[in-house]
This record gives C-alpha cells, structure tokens and sequence, in this order.
C-alpha cells in the first residue's frame, strides 16, 4: 500500500516523506476518472484560509485528505495517491470465475458482511450479451 513502509526523515525539523511520495507522478491519468480532459494533478493540501472549507475528501474512500493527492484539472475530483492505485478487477478468494470491478454505485449492501456499501466499490459486472460459448 502506498504511504506506507520506507520513509525520508529530517531529524532538525521532524519532517517526514513516504518513499512514494518523494516520487510519485506529478500528473497522471487514471481508470477512476477518465473523459477528455480530465487529467489528474498532484497536489499538497495546506491549511485552509479563513472562511475555506476545512475538510477535503478522497472521492473513492470518503476520508479526509492532508498532504499529498491527486486532483482533476477540470473538475476537483480528488484521490488520495494510494486509492488511485487500486486495482481496477480483483478476484474473491470464494469465486474465482467471477472478476469484481471497481465501480461508483449507489448505495447497496455487502453480500458477505451484509453492512452498507455506498460509493466506490467492488462489484460483479454480468455480460449479459456474452454467449456462452465465448
């Protein structure tokens, strides 16, 4: 998972760098958010301004953003670096012949823990025009 495991530390003033923040991409596009024109750019959230809102939100988790993410030039759509680098299919453990997508949909419910699910999530996508032959 990105954001984790190795870091770059100054002792002096306490500053710490994820090994993939000192080098990720500064511009890049991505499955999450694809159209003409919407190319996504690194950005580091500073403190707000007064009177700005002080919460910015990872469009994929749901959870705050604080230091680097990624933003669409043309619209705000924001990513934290590791969300971004979600895999775009997965296969379960339990059904190997059914590949889950990661998708934006609205709210349902997990089939295995049965909790809430809205947002972005993995899903079984059905090609219905798909032959059984194929």
């Amino acid at each position: 998972m990105y954001g984790t495991g190795k870091r770059f530390r100054c002792e002096m003033c306490n500053f710490n760098l994820h090994e993939y923040c000192a080098t990720c991409p500064t511009t890049l596009s991505s499955f999450l958010h694809e159209g003409p024109g919407h190319q996504l750019k690194l950005v580091l959230r500073r403190p707000p301004l007064p009177g700005q809102d002080a919460n910015r939100i990872c469009n994929i988790c749901n959870i705050r953003i604080e230091g680097f993410f990624y933003q669409c030039v043309s619209c705000e759509f924001d990513v934290h670096p590791g969300c971004n680098w979600l895999p775009q299919q997965v296969n379960h453990t339990i059904d190997q012949n059914h590949p889950l997508t990661l998708q934006e949909l609205s709210s349902g419910q997990c089939f295995v823990c049965h909790g809430a699910c809205s947002g972005w999530r993995y899903s079984f996508l059905a090609d219905l025009f798909k032959s059984s032959e194929d």
